[in-house]
């Protein structure tokens, strides 16, 4: 029977893993993830200048959201934390809370 006891600890272990962190970000602050390649950018538009280029599955800190320049119909923009700068992501880019306070 020990290994019932085993098996119910292993379970135990996973679940608080997989349920435990749903939602939060983890130690290194991120919260978002960049669903395509893309750059970041000075302010919310593909007019200024480019500040990272972004790569699919990349996690970063979004900090806040604002509105931009209009692309697919969506004027959402996140602002995110870069590794060189602060930029700004268009939302078809990046997927990430929209409880974020406006920039």
């Amino acid at each position: 029977m020990p290994w019932i006891a085993t098996a119910t600890a292993v379970s135990a272990i996973v679940a608080g893993g997989l349920f435990g962190l749903a939602g939060t970000a983890d130690a290194s602050g991120t919260n978002a993830v960049i669903k395509q390649p893309t750059w970041s950018y000075t302010s919310p538009s593909t007019d200024s200048v480019r500040v990272q280029a972004l790569h699919q599955g990349e996690r970063v800190e979004a900090l806040c959201l604002t509105e931009g320049q209009e692309r697919n119909g969506n004027f959402n923009w996140f602002r995110i934390k870069g590794s060189e700068s602060d930029g700004y992501v268009h939302r078809d880019a990046i997927s990430a809370p929209t409880t974020l306070p406006h920039c």
